[in-house]
């Protein structure tokens, strides 16, 4: 088998962890089962206390190994994001086996992280058959650990979902001026915590899928079976195989979403709704010099919303004004405001950041396309847009906002009455 079926082999593998530790346990054995290494271990980064990790590992006698409780100090050897380097091969190398030296052979150290985070390191060695590593198999491990990066990052957004649902989810007690409002909300929180949990995980998926799906697609497009010889024609079967898989994946998830939160909606007071996103959304804010601000026009009207699903349309919304509006300013505002008129709901998102080009306003919702000069690929406005005019029956409008930045506005149909 092709070093690159092997890879697709493994990463089809990785797709089954259900969580980010079972993600690392799964990358280990790929690296000893699927990609034929002798040993492997992942070793997490802790930035508070400069200190590496244990997750899970391979031993001497090239077993799967439970490895958490192990921790080990930082020194000048360990990759870090400054390094001109992601990849080290070390030969003739002392090989440990849980601090005791075991033999002497060649050493491979793996940077995993994103463009901003460093999560850890991948280290192979070849301790229990002693066999050489060649260049082809040290570009599958330099290869292995770049996506291994880009599927933590996609195992921590579900992990973080996860948690924020499950601490809302059991929220016995509420402030006692929220409580009468929140009843209803709570009450199916109480009965339904378990779908709103998948749809915020699958939610979190869908940039993800359309980033990998777009990649694909434009990859594969300007490649023929005539730029392959023989030998290399596994590269464009494979391709082809990842972009049609994906493409599955994301129609898979796109109806998962739609059918796990299309019927679940909540009888809730808009004054619920902007203490419930003041609360969901300020930590957000805490460790930036911003601020938020949440308000209703119609405090006491009800209005019957999938609030769970609307609530990541916001987040998105809103998240896009703090990371992109004011990432480089200092002291900016994000307002969010709700009111209604005629039976729509209109949701404002405001900043006073540094706004687009009346040029971008029409194009930065298009799939793929972003504002940011360095990056090509962009998809949380197209996402925003898409989920707003399937599922809400409604719009969502970009526009120069009052502030001085940019104004983004979901507008749809409610049912609603006073309370």
């Amino acid at each position: 088998m092709s070093y690159l079926r092997k890879l697709n082999k493994a990463y089809a593998q990785l797709s089954n962890a259900k969580d980010l530790d079972d993600l690392l346990r799964l990358s280990i054995k790929a690296v000893k089962g699927t990609l034929g290494f002798d040993r492997a271990g992942f070793l997490l980064f802790d930035a508070q206390t400069q200190e590496q990790v244990g997750t899970w590992g391979i031993d001497a006698h090239g077993k799967l190994r439970n490895e958490h409780g192990l921790r080990y100090p930082i020194t000048d050897d360990h990759l870090m994001l400054d390094s001109s380097e992601s990849i080290r091969l070390i030969r003739n190398k002392s090989l440990n086996d849980m601090g005791e030296a075991q033999g002497v052979g060649w050493h491979v150290q793996a940077m995993v992280s994103s463009e901003k985070e460093l999560f850890g390191w991948l280290f192979v060695d070849n301790l229990v058959n002693g066999k050489d590593i060649s260049q082809e198999e040290f570009e599958v491990l330099e290869t292995f650990s770049t996506v291994l990066g880009q599927l933590i990052i996609r195992a921590k957004i579900e992990d973080t979902l996860n948690s924020t649902l499950k601490s809302l989810a059991v929220k016995d007690q509420p402030q006692p001026e929220t409580q009468s409002k929140l009843a209803r909300l709570d009450t199916h929180i109480e009965h339904s915590s378990e779908s709103m949990i998948l749809a915020e995980k699958l939610i979190g998926l869908v940039p993800m899928s359309t980033r990998y799906i777009g990649n694909l697609v434009n990859f594969i497009s300007l490649l023929s079976p005539k730029q392959f010889d023989a030998a290399n024609i596994d590269l464009l079967d494979t391709a082809k195989s990842s972009a049609n898989r994906l493409s599955r994946i994301f129609r898979f998830v796109d109806a998962r979403v739609h059918a796990t939160t299309n019927d679940k909606r909540q009888t809730v007071s808009c004054a619920a709704v902007a203490k419930y996103w003041q609360s969901q959304f300020q930590p957000l804010f805490d460790k930036t010099t911003h601020s938020l601000i949440v308000k209703a026009d119609q405090p006491e009207l009800l209005v019957t919303i999938p609030l769970i699903l609307l609530t990541q349309l916001v987040k998105e919304l809103m998240s896009n004004a703090l990371y992109h509006g004011l990432e480089s300013t200092t002291g900016g505002q994000i307002s969010i405001k709700l009111s209604s008129q005629g039976g729509l709901l209109t949701v404002t998102i405001d900043d006073n950041g540094i706004g687009l080009e009346s040029s971008q306003l029409n194009e930065v919702s298009k799939l793929f396309v972003t504002s940011k000069p360095n990056e090509n690929l962009g998809t949380g406005l197209n996402v925003v847009q898409h989920y707003a005019e399937r599922w809400l029956n409604g719009q969502l409008d970009l526009s120069e906002s009052t502030q001085g930045g940019l104004q983004a506005t979901l507008t749809f149909p409610v049912s609603q009455e006073q309370a």
